[in-house]
């Protein structure tokens, strides 16, 4: 998936990607990431504002490796509470993982979801962050 994401954001065709899209990129690819400014550091060291193909593999090679924290998962998880009730809309979250197209994510997703959704279809924010700590 790493490989079409680069792809639709090299927007340019240079082989290189705007830094500003490393965030959604790294998300998309299911990183939970809520800073990317020490990433793009090794990234773009010179500071062009792009990096490449080969940055974007390594930076999600060491994102592999690395277990997020708490405070990551609660950032990366803010931006779907909107009118921060501390719950998300289930439907809304698969939304959006349809408009990316990821039949697997969507897989994944419902059954997480399953897992954690109350009655009227929402996931308490705690809830879902308690679920991706153990995982």
């Amino acid at each position: 998936m790493s490989e079409e994401l680069f792809i639709y954001f090299d927007v340019d065709k240079i082989n290189k990607v705007k830094n500003e899209n490393l965030l959604f990129m790294l998300r998309a690819t299911g990183y939970l990431v809520a800073d990317t400014e020490q990433i793009l550091k090794q990234m773009d060291p010179k500071n062009t504002g792009y990096f490449d193909r080969q940055g974007f593999q390594k930076a999600c090679t060491i994102l592999k490796d690395c277990k997020p924290k708490v405070q990551e998962i609660t950032n990366s998880l803010n931006i779907f509470d909107v009118n921060q009730s501390g719950f998300v809309d289930t439907q809304e979250l698969m939304n959006i993982v349809q408009q990316m197209g990821d039949v697997q994510g969507e897989k994944e997703l419902q059954h997480v979801l399953n897992q954690v959704k109350d009655k009227d279809h929402k996931v308490s924010m705690q809830s879902l962050i308690d679920l991706l700590m153990t995982e």
